[in-house]
């Protein structure tokens, strides 16, 4: 749920049905009028000692709320002192009960204006990540801990509805602080449209969970559900939850939805920046007798109508709400989904034809399933799941143009060429992967982490493989050994590569030759998709010794790159860098361009301190990211080279190192 600030208008009497419904109407849009706005929710955790950590209020949320204020020109909106949301321009940044980080974006037209803004919601994230120690998940549902292990957003809203929704529902605080979701909102043209829009939208939306299926997990366990973000919405409150029957039948109108939102019982309203719980009142009681001396306003009404939750919600838009939280791609994916199927009036008309085979009951049915097989399920009629998904992408496809109509692309190679949605996904790699339940856990959603997805995994060919294994030594004498490590093998191991990292493979080559080395690690960091030379100290003294070359800026160490857009001739970038707690260092890149095209450009670059992914977070500072680097050069364009180059890494190659031999004090150029 987005914040705003309140307006004068909000003070506006409002106490006759007749008005409710005129506000409604006023929603209206013309045919080019008509735009796209995208919300999303994510689980944002610390790492602390090596842990991951849920994210707190005050070690965790404000300095990243601070950072968005100091670097990026948000400005606060602010609750009883504490700081519960950002925005700027027409885009909001939110907090939910649980800490879940919320962007908003404005009003757009396009799909890729849309990704626009996620690029740059995550470009800016990514870089308060590196300096707070954060990591954000995209996932419906927390996948570990419990919630009590959750603390609460000090937002004064949250005293009132605490205590009231556990009476309604048992897994109402489960809903607050442990769900998170993406909901697209489409304007209307008239009240007729309106209808036909929230009819479809109800019908399409066990599809769309299924398709978006992605939380498995509760508190580190499967629970054999595919969807629990669904399941908890069916235990949080039955009066404001679920869907509309009427909104299913012939002439529904605003007054109908009117009349349902009077029926539901309030939960507070505000005045004089005080809230006052309203939790005995429906909103037609509030209409009838006022409460304290209070008679409605326009601003209790619009509070009032964001506190209904059904599947799809009226407002002066409509909003859809059926999918978890998913990552970037099929955030965009599911916004082209919905603009296909509900602006295009034939689409539209042949979803409701297809999904209008089931009643009531059955779609009610469909909904259980759906949340519980994905799109493993079958409808009453004995429909796949996942044909009817396809069939719904095929159908929005045709109602968009080919640059927004792409977008659907990701459910073709994301979940229609496995099958699965990434729930059952998960649910396969939790089952194929040996270890602890948490280590299970931790491999199955290890693709949902923000930057992670974005960095679309390597097909498994793409991953270099122990059997295949070929150490390329550049260097070796008693105390060092430096190798030339290809992209796509971590360095380190991990739960999803424990056999498959430098690392093992050096171990392995080492015993070959009877040698075995206490603590192996190598002294220089270098990511998984990129490639280049790796030192690694042999003896307790070298491995010392090399540390502090390393600590002291004593290694000089040069890369060939390769970056989109044409660079300068030659440059420095001068730009502080920090991660965690620590304070901006200074930091220093030069670079020298080779050879360049409008697109690209092949350069040599040169670092004169070793923060982390330097080189990566300069380039992309001065618009010239990294090809292949979708952490800190996000775009469809990159996504989209990569696929077209077929590399499944990062252009990078760590090419030299220049240092003095820390044991003998010869000389050592190093090049790969």
């Amino acid at each position: 749920m987005s914040t705003s600030k309140p307006k004068p208008s909000d003070l506006d009497p409002f106490d006759s049905r007749e008005q409710l419904v005129e506000h409604m109407r006023l929603g209206s849009k013309t045919e080019d009028e008509r735009g796209l706005g995208v919300e999303h929710e994510k689980f944002g955790f610390r790492i602390v000692e090596g842990e991951l950590r849920p994210l707190d209020y005050a070690d965790g949320i404000v300095p990243l709320l601070e950072g968005f204020i100091e670097k990026f020109g948000w400005e606060p909106d602010t609750d009883d002192g504490a700081i519960i949301a950002l925005h700027r321009g027409e885009d909001v940044i939110s907090l939910e009960p649980g800490c879940q980080l919320e962007l908003a974006g404005g009003v757009v037209q396009r799909i890729d204006e849309i990704e626009e803004q996620l690029f740059t919601h995550f470009s800016e994230l990514a870089e308060l990540d590196e300096e707070n120690d954060l990591r954000w998940l995209t996932m419906g549902m927390r996948p570990i801990g419990h919630v009590d292990d959750v603390s609460w957003l000090p937002k004064r809203r949250y005293t009132i509805m605490r205590p009231y929704l556990p009476t309604r529902g048992a897994r109402a605080h489960e809903m607050m602080k442990l769900t998170a979701t993406i909901q697209v909102n489409l304007d209307y043209m008239d009240e007729e449209d309106a209808a036909s829009m929230l009819e479809c939208a109800q019908r399409i939306s066990p599809i769309v969970s299924a398709l978006n299926a992605n939380s498995p997990f509760v508190n580190g366990s499967l629970t054999g559900l595919m969807s629990n973000r669904c399941a908890v919405w069916l235990e949080t409150d039955p009066d404001r939850t679920g869907y509309l029957a009427k909104a299913f039948e012939p002439g529904f109108t605003f007054g109908d939805y009117v009349d349902y939102l009077l029926d539901i019982p309030m939960f507070f309203i505000q005045r004089d920046g005080a809230y006052i719980d309203a939790t005995k009142l429906r909103f037609k009681d509030f209409m009838e007798r006022g409460l304290l001396g209070h008679r409605p306003t326009r601003g209790d009404w619009e509070t009032h109508m964001s506190t209904a939750f059904p599947e799809a919600r009226l407002k002066r838009y409509l909003e859809v709400r059926g999918a978890d939280c998913v990552p970037p791609a099929q955030m965009l994916a599911t916004s082209a989904l919905y603009k296909g199927l509900l602006y295009d009036l034939d689409v539209r008309k042949q979803a409701l034809e297809l999904m209008r085979e089931l009643d009531t009951a059955q779609h009610l049915e469909l909904h259980h399933t759906a949340l519980k097989d994905a799109l493993a399920g079958e409808d009453a009629l004995g429909r796949p799941l996942l044909e009817l998904g396809k069939e719904l992408v095929r159908l929005a496809r045709t109602g968009l143009d080919d640059e927004d109509g792409g977008y659907l692309d990701t459910f073709e190679e994301a979940i229609f060429a496995p099958g699965m949605s990434l729930a059952e996904q998960q649910v396969a790699r939790y089952h194929a992967t040996d270890g602890s339940p948490i280590q299970k856990v931790s491999a199955a959603i290890a693709r949902m982490w923000v930057h992670e997805s974005m960095e679309s995994p390597a097909p498994a060919h793409a991953s270099a493989r122990l059997e295949d294994a070929h150490l390329d030594v550049l260097y070796q004498d008693e105390h060092l050994l430096a190798v030339n490590k290809p992209a796509g093998l971590a360095v380190h191991p991990g739960l999803d590569h424990e056999e498959e990292n430098l690392v093992v493979w050096v171990r392995r080559f080492l015993a070959a030759s009877d040698l075995e080395v206490e603590g192996l690690a190598p002294a220089n960091r270098l990511d998984k998709e990129a490639s280049g030379i790796v030192l690694f100290g042999l003896n307790p003294e070298a491995k010392t010794a090399l540390g502090k070359l390393f600590a002291e800026h004593k290694v000089d160490k040069a890369y060939w790159i390769i970056t989109s857009g044409r660079l300068r001739d030659k440059g420095v970038i001068n730009r502080a860098l920090k991660r965690g707690d620590e304070t901006e260092k200074a930091s220093k890149t030069k670079y020298k361009t080779i050879a360049s095209t409008e697109k690209a450009s092949f350069a040599k670059a040169w670092t004169e301190s070793g923060r982390t992914h330097q080189v990566r977070r300069h380039m992309a500072s001065i618009g010239h990211p990294i090809m292949g680097d979708l952490r800190y050069g996000y775009s469809k364009a990159a996504v989209t080279a990569r696929k077209q180059l077929q590399f499944e890494r990062i252009l990078l190659h760590a090419r030299q190192i220049t240092c003095t031999h820390p044991i003998t004090g010869e000389r050592l150029h190093l090049v790969a």
